[in-house]
């Protein structure tokens, strides 16, 4: 304790001019970790849920709202300049709810020497959260016979609740969202077939947990038995109208319940015709003679035989504890409530935006405190540097939960679960190739694609020279990396129980831009990957033509598909991976989008003529040179020095061969090569495996370093 003083002490002196006012040194109850050191009143604000913003904002008299905090911090910042230790806002234990956020800006900003910290204060549990509370006592039993006759089981007659929103001044919910990644395809935005909803609609909690829109079946689908009438279909236009809608033949009595409901309130979520391309869509009718159903608007792709898909967004519907249904015309809540509760609170989601955004700002930090129920995101960072988001659970956000731009800004150390997309990275400048080394280091992300399953992500990449390591990304219905941008590095983390409902779909997954290119994808552990609906999945999917891309050092085990799938780039390289138990290690196949290719060149000009880009991607300026058919040809790609065990080299050894694949150096093993503990999954190579002395140029796959820190 006394060379902590001691050295704060040396660290003051060092610094001319600083006026050492005094110390505290607490060991009281109240201190965030017994024993730790307390600096000058000055530098502090104490926010509690029970404060309030007429309070000094002491750890006595502790202020009641963010907001109040930011702006005490101003005032300090202001009266006494820079301090070097900093200004921190300690958040006591409770929820703090927002409907507008906490906006911070260059005026809010920190030092290098004097950082703006906001943390939780101790082990105390500081929630920032977007639902605002409703009293039990506020739901009263429905007893109108009108609406209890509507509800297709009757059992849950007596355990109908309801309660008027506007009766705690709610009144914007804004626009029921479709669910689904393809519910708002451009051609029926700009047609003016549907409204482009970005924010999602509230939701409802109970004790923290999400409830169920009223749907059916509560869980799983129904299938479409047979096509009447497909409606329209982008990949055979013809004479088609736009947006025709389909009729679908339903072998479930349970759509003769539905016969009353008005034209385009209910709504039927499917994977129409592809597992990729979820869709919402109205429900128009019911036909009970015949059984069948028909949309007010088309899918996308058309429709198929044995499609799963279910009903959503039907008062008839509620039939189990906690099921709602929101009027939007009268803003009144239908739920299924049976006992008390127990306590739990029930929430209604009404934040919008971010619960927390920086513009600007730098030398920010927030340590230790929680984000949850937002209809948007968590966190939003734009511009600024230094800013870092560390040791917080983020849950139950509608968009992507943390999204990351600027210089040096992060996520660390974080747990992030049951959202649509985790992180989002995207610092760097492309023109001139300026690294953002912006990150996320150390968070398990898991349950993600919540209400939009295909291509939402754990992670995703764009920007230039950023970075994610030692992440572990779990338990997703798609794919758990997007990848974009130029010169960023995946490295050290651990994916495995994503793609359930993958097709055509990769682990992770980056297509057709120009501008993916020098991304490095390292040392990462890919394993236990299936789908239930395909084998046509991958580990590292580059699709459509993406170039000079690189795949090194990593494991990949038990992937029901293949490790790596290059459809139609150039110059990739695929080095010194580890394959086991996987169909086929490598694929390739032709794939011409040279076309867009060029559009795309003509857009950006810089890369062909910046000497930065000419020195950074080679393969570009080879590209640029070829003639328009040796475009659309995936030549001069990498595929060398590799071990597959248990695991083909090739699904088209042929196709391989006609596209000049460099193969050098890969192993196909019959035994065991040598893994240190293979059973049991530890897939380090022993010093003495025989991989070494066939191959030399083989590295050690670091497997020991691979995943989170925990």
């Amino acid at each position: 304790q006394n060379r902590k003083l001691v050295s704060y002490s040396e660290q003051i002196e060092a610094q001319p001019g600083t006026e050492v006012k005094s110390f505290v040194w607490f060991k009281d109850s109240l201190s965030p970790a017994n024993g730790s050191l307390h600096f000058k009143p000055e530098t502090e604000v104490y926010v509690s849920p029970g404060g309030s913003d007429k309070n000094d904002g002491t750890i006595e008299n502790p202020v009641a709202t963010l907001a109040e905090a930011q702006k005490r911090i101003r005032d300090k910042k202001k009266s006494g300049g820079t301090n070097p230790f900093g200004y921190t806002v300690y958040l006591r234990g409770g929820n703090y709810y927002s409907d507008t956020g906490l906006k911070l800006t260059k005026d809010d900003s920190g030092t290098a020497s004097s950082p703006v910290v906001y943390t939780a204060y101790g082990s105390e549990k500081a929630v920032i959260n977007g639902g605002k509370t409703i009293p039990y006592s506020a739901f009263k039993k429905v007893t109108d016979t009108a609406v209890l006759d509507r509800l297709a089981d009757q059992s849950a007659r007596d355990k109908l609740y309801t309660v008027d929103l506007k009766d705690f001044g709610i009144t914007d919910l804004g626009i029921q969202k479709w669910f689904g990644s393809t519910s708002y395809p451009s051609a029926y935005v700009s047609a003016g077939l549907v409204e482009r909803i970005t924010i999602n609609s509230p939701e409802v909690f109970i004790g923290g947990t999400p409830m169920t829109l009223a749907r059916y079946p509560n869980s799983g689908t129904m299938t479409v038995q047979s096509v009447i009438d497909g409606g329209y279909d982008d990949d055979y236009k013809g004479e088609q109208t736009l947006g025709a809608p389909f009729t679908i033949k339903v072998d479930d009595n349970r759509i003769k319940k539905w016969a009353n409901i008005p034209s385009g309130k209910a709504l039927l979520w499917g994977q129409w015709k592809f597992a990729w391309a979820e869709q919402t869509v109205p429900l128009g009718s019911v036909d009970t003679d015949n059984m069948t159903v028909t949309s007010t608007l088309g899918s996308y792709y058309s429709v198929l035989s044995g499609q799963p898909f279910y009903i959503y967004n039907l008062l008839e519907e509620i039939d189990m504890p906690g099921e709602y249904y929101i009027d939007f015309d009268t803003k009144v809540m239908y739920i299924y409530l049976s006992g008390n509760l127990n306590g739990q609170p029930i929430n209604i989601s009404l934040m919008s935006d971010a619960l927390l955004r920086m513009e600007n700002a730098s030398y920010i930090q927030f340590k230790g405190i929680d984000f949850t129920m937002s209809r948007y995101s968590a966190v939003r960072i734009s511009g600024g540097h230094d800013n870092l988001i560390t040791d917080s659970e983020i849950s139950y956000t509608c968009d992507t939960a943390v999204d990351i731009s600027g210089t040096r800004n992060g996520i660390m150390d974080s747990y992030i679960h049951d959202v649509d997309s985790g992180i989002a990275i995207y610092g760097g400048t492309n023109k001139t190739l300026t690294a953002g080394q912006c990150y996320a280091e150390n968070n398990e992300i898991t349950r993600f694609g919540r209400t939009e399953a295909a291509y939402s992500s754990g992670i995703s990449f764009g920007g230039v020279g950023n970075i994610a390591r030692h992440n572990e990304i779990h338990n997703a219905p798609h794919m758990a990396v997007g990848l974009s941008g130029l010169n960023n590095i995946f490295e050290y983390n651990e994916i495995y129980d994503v793609l359930h409902e993958g097709d055509d779909a990769g682990a992770i997954y980056g297509q057709g831009s120009i501008f993916i290119r020098g991304n490095k994808i390292r040392y990462n552990y890919l394993h236990d990957i299936s789908s239930a609906s395909s084998s046509y999945i991958f580990g590292v999917y580059l699709d459509n033509s993406i170039q000079e891309n690189f795949v090194e050092g990593n494991v990949f085990a038990n992937l029901y598909g293949d490790p790596v799938f290059v459809n139609g780039g150039r110059y990739n390289e695929v080095r010194n991976n580890i394959m086991i138990n996987c169909d086929y290690a490598f694929k390739i196949r032709n794939f011409d989008i040279s076309d867009s290719f060029e559009t795309q060149l003509e857009g950006a000009p810089y890369a062909t003529t910046s000497q930065v880009w000419i020195d950074a991607f080679p393969g570009l300026q080879q590209y640029i040179t070829l003639s328009m058919e040796l475009k659309g040809k995936p030549y001069d790609n990498v595929f060398a020095d590799n071990l597959a065990y248990t695991t083909a080299l090739y699904n088209t050894p042929e196709y391989v061969e006609k596209c000049e694949v460099e193969t050098k150096g890969n192993i196909r093993a019959g035994a065991n090569p040598g893994f240190v503990d293979l059973n049991n999954g530890n897939y380090n190579l022993k010093p003495s495996s025989y991989v070494y002395t066939e191959n030399p140029d083989f590295k050690p796959v670091p497997f020991d370093k691979m995943g989170r820190n925990k």
